[in-house]
């Protein structure tokens, strides 16, 4: 019964989330009672059946499920590989509903549920109504508007991977269109709610290929191999169709033992869809997707924007190269 009663609670959105008010990178445990009182549409009785279903999943070892059934727990809805057990995948194609007792997987991926801890990234939707459309909207626009394109390392000869920046630390802003702004705006609070308050988005750019030859980037950390401390992530939020990560999941650990040789095997493609953004440790081993077919010379193909999300003040430790020492292997 307290589960029928949750179940028609509206769901908080993201931005909203009680970890925006917590210190950066920190959370204080989960709690199914906490984070329904903080769900206006909640009344009295509702309260007090989730509190009594919450004592007894505790005396039975569920807490964790329960929260998974009440689609209140942290970071819930999160991944699009991941639904709460009972309802319809609502990414899926119109009018097919799957049921699972475990979990729903969508169409939009076939990876695990990354995580952002044990994993080193994670897929986050954007905290935006109709967020997909105005992401492609702002990716038609920006191919317009942009006109600062410069090479990116790739790890070759290659310049046709080019970013043209949006907001950059110690320079005025770009002129941007109004759909590329909200989009902006809700990555800002993207980072605030998973990263903390003090989160400061920095060196926002779009990024777009420019030759159909365009080979994978090198893998690389955003980050010295060293900064253990850094609070340094990279955020990628897709402004068209067909973007994507190369990632090595978990190599953004041990800290104080990183790993510089990897195997090919070990690289997974992590797809990401419009309206989502993948956010990842700044230690993690990844590199950019090459040219996707079809990719035309000479015109910013596949825009997707990219950021820093950092401790406000804080200098990013990285140099000239970052780090640019992986070693990758057959």
């Amino acid at each position: 019964l307290a589960i029928a009663v949750a179940a028609k609670v509206p769901p908080m959105p993201l931005a909203c989330a009680s970890s925006r008010h917590l210190a950066p990178l920190q959370r204080r445990p989960w709690s199914p009672w906490r984070s329904l009182q903080q769900r206006r549409a909640v009344g009295p009785l509702a309260l007090s059946l989730v509190a009594f279903a919450t004592a007894c999943s505790q005396s039975l070892g569920s807490r964790a499920w329960l929260g998974r059934a009440l689609g209140v727990g942290p970071r819930s809805g999160l991944s699009p590989a991941c639904r709460p057990t009972k309802v319809a995948c609502q990414d899926g194609p119109s009018g097919v509903t799957t049921m699972s007792s475990q979990m729903l997987v969508s169409p939009i991926t076939a990876s695990p549920p990354w995580r952002l801890g044990p994993h080193g990234f994670e897929l986050i939707r954007l905290p935006l109504a109709g967020a997909a459309d105005l992401a492609l909207q702002a990716g038609a626009e920006m191919s317009l508007i942009a006109n600062r394109w410069r090479a990116i390392k790739n790890g070759d000869e290659s310049t046709g991977r080019r970013q043209s920046y949006l907001k950059m630390r110690g320079l005025p802003p770009a002129p941007i269109s109004m759909n590329t702004a909200s989009i902006l705006e809700a990555a800002r609070e993207l980072s605030f709610d998973v990263l903390g308050p003090e989160t400061s988005l920095n060196d926002c750019v779009v990024i777009a290929d420019f030759e159909p030859d365009l080979p994978r980037q090198e893998l690389h950390r955003d980050i010295r191999r060293d900064a253990a401390k850094s609070s340094t992530h990279g955020l990628l939020i897709p402004l068209s169709h067909g973007v994507c990560l190369h990632a090595v999941p978990g190599s953004h650990a041990p800290r104080t033992s990183l790993r510089g040789t990897f195997s090919r095997g070990e690289v997974v493609r992590v797809d990401v869809p419009p309206g989502w953004a993948l956010l990842w440790d700044g230690m993690l081993v990844h590199a950019g997707d090459g040219a996707a077919p079809g990719t035309v010379a000479g015109q910013p193909n596949r825009p997707r924007m990219h950021a820093y999300p950092e401790m406000l003040g804080e200098p990013r430790p990285f140099d000239d190269q970052g780090d640019r020492g992986i070693i990758e292997i057959d």
